[in-house]
């Protein structure tokens, strides 16, 4: 796994376009607010919210505010005897 402390601009978004990848992505807003845009939906969060997107599931993180948000993103893969945990 992966652990990245994100740092994104205001009104700023991490790709032009939404990316998928085959391995899970969990989220915590440190500090700010961001968005996690999915094709079916808009996640909006603020400091302390958290969002776990699964793999295959195509998205984009924008910050929609005003200032800097700053995230703490862990990715990878979730270890098999896990696997029967996840909720769709």
């Amino acid at each position: 796994m992966s652990v990245m402390l994100v740092k994104m601009e205001a009104g700023k978004s991490d790709y032009d376009e939404m990316v998928i990848h085959d391995f899970v992505e969990f989220c915590y807003v440190l500090d700010g607010e961001i968005e996690y845009r999915t094709d079916n939906r808009i996640y909006r969060l603020c400091e302390g919210d958290s969002i776990y997107i699964k793999a295959g599931v195509p998205h984009l993180v924008h910050n929609p505010g005003t200032r800097e948000a700053k995230l703490l993103a862990v990715m990878g893969h979730i270890h098999p005897h896990m696997q029967h945990l996840r909720h769709d």
